[in-house]
């Protein structure tokens, strides 16, 4: 399979590849960074507009960081390659919503460079839906406005981010229809903070809320000559524009969510994408109704189920997936559908609930197998072990992909599946793992 395929991006084996990556020869280009976006704890890899990045672990001693084979990804100079990483990072930044800043970049003839700097981390598989339709963006002014926003997100100065954030704005909106615009967009404002703000801002004297961000934001900050210029040392000054800085990121984000039009971490619930969105949109309204609130008989209209499907989970750069799936059984409970899909050989099964109510999909439990005996065939033992080690992976804070094998659509993402009340004890496997492991070696005896 390569990066043509449209399953690519699941069955990808981004940990083997990040450890194939480490020892091939540069030269590299390499940048040290601190960030707030979720990062992986080992090496992986990731694939954005044509060239492959390694992702770098941060550990006690060494900070996250990111790198690129030059020659390998055809980038024949350190500024271009210096530009792919940054349009890169821009990319994860506006995805995750959080900071990402690039502290130093190291280019080196042999292997990517590690940083000794610690970082803050927090851990993420990076199975986003939003960085792949990031790829699609090549107008100039929209990398701008993401690579702007990254460094409003990234600063901790909070005059340097509101100019940042208003920047993103002016690339956008023409100053002539900008006012207007700000006036529209306030409306759209969701956060609390936010909002508060604002109504502050409009109940002072300042003026629109428009006026103040660009005559006591914006102008101030970028003119020194003005009379009303920031004086950085003001305590007054300082703890302004503290507050106006999420009124400032707001402004900045919609902008970029009406004129580049890709989601990310924090999108509003309107626009957010619905995990179970490809399971909707192949129901008739009428099942849907009756799903969610089973007042009425089952209407004439057809109950749509994919089969065959495609299972694919995901646990930190561990992938596996398994074709050929079929619906075994389904049954309909409170504002929600249970369906269980069943390996070929029907020697093991596994159920997801897709929720209309919650609007999102999880596993009913652990994977349900036959019995172990001297009976199964090698196929058959071949099917537990793979379910096995999907249910292992899912319940090990694990996310799961339902994927229509006829037309490649996603019908569900569950969210990551953490064991509660030791439900799924690895443990609790060891002997079962023995008798699996014990069968297939006889079996693959009996079949010599």
């Amino acid at each position: 399979m390569n990066q043509s395929d449209p399953l690519w991006p699941y069955f990808s084996q981004t940990t083997q590849r990040a450890l194939d990556c480490c020892s091939e020869t540069g030269p590299w280009m390499s940048a040290h960074i601190n960030t707030r976006v979720s990062w992986p704890n080992q090496f992986q890899v990731m694939w954005f507009q044509g060239s492959e990045f390694l992702l770098l672990p941060a550990t006690d001693d060494l900070a996250a960081g990111i790198a690129v084979n030059m020659r390998k990804n055809s980038l024949p100079s350190p500024e271009e390659a210096r530009t792919a990483i940054s349009r890169f990072a821009s990319a994860l930044a506006w995805t995750e919503q959080s900071s990402l800043a690039i502290t130093d970049f190291t280019c080196s003839t042999t292997k990517p460079v590690h940083s000794r700097i610690r970082r803050f981390t927090a851990v993420s598989n990076y199975m986003d839906t939003g960085l792949r339709e990031l790829e699609r963006v090549s107008d100039p002014r929209a990398l701008r406005g993401l690579a702007l926003f990254r460094e409003g997100l990234s600063s901790n100065n909070d005059f340097y981010a509101a100019l940042s954030f208003f920047k993103v704005v002016e690339k956008f909106v023409a100053g002539k229809v900008r006012g207007a615009w700000f006036e529209a967009t306030a409306t759209k404002l969701r956060a609390p903070d936010v909002i508060d703000r604002v109504r502050a801002i409009e109940n002072s004297s300042a003026g629109s809320v428009g006026d103040y961000l660009y005559k006591q934001g914006r102008q101030a900050i970028a003119h020194a000559n003005e009379d009303n210029a920031v004086d950085p040392d003001v305590d007054q000054e300082r703890y302004r524009f503290a507050l106006d800085r999420v009124v400032y990121k707001e402004l900045a984000r919609l902008a970029i969510e009406e004129f580049v039009q890709v989601p990310h971490a924090d999108a509003n619930k309107i626009t957010q994408q619905n995990p179970i969105q490809g399971f909707c949109d192949a129901q008739d309204d009428q099942v849907l109704a009756w799903i969610r609130y089973q007042d009425r008989p089952l209407p004439s209209a057809q109950l749509f189920l994919p089969s065959p499907v495609t299972l694919v989970v995901k646990r930190m750069g561990e992938t596996l997936a398994i074709r050929g799936m079929e619906v075994e059984g389904w049954a309909v409970g409170a504002t929600s559908i249970d369906v269980t899909f069943a390996g070929k050989e029907r020697a093991g099964a596994i159920t997801f609930r897709f929720d209309l109510e919650r609007r999102d999909v999880r596993p009913i439990g652990s994977a349900m197998f036959r019995r172990l005996e001297r009976g199964l065939s090698r196929a058959q033992l071949d099917e537990i072990a793979s379910l096995f080690q999907f249910d292992t992976l899912l319940w090990g804070n694990g996310c799961a992909w339902v994927i229509d094998e006829a037309d490649n659509k996603v019908w569900g993402v569950t969210g990551t599946v953490i064991p509660v009340n030791a439900i799924h004890d690895p443990r609790q496997a060891t002997p079962f793992i023995e008798d699996l492991g014990l069968l297939i070696h006889r079996r693959t005896l009996d079949d010599a």
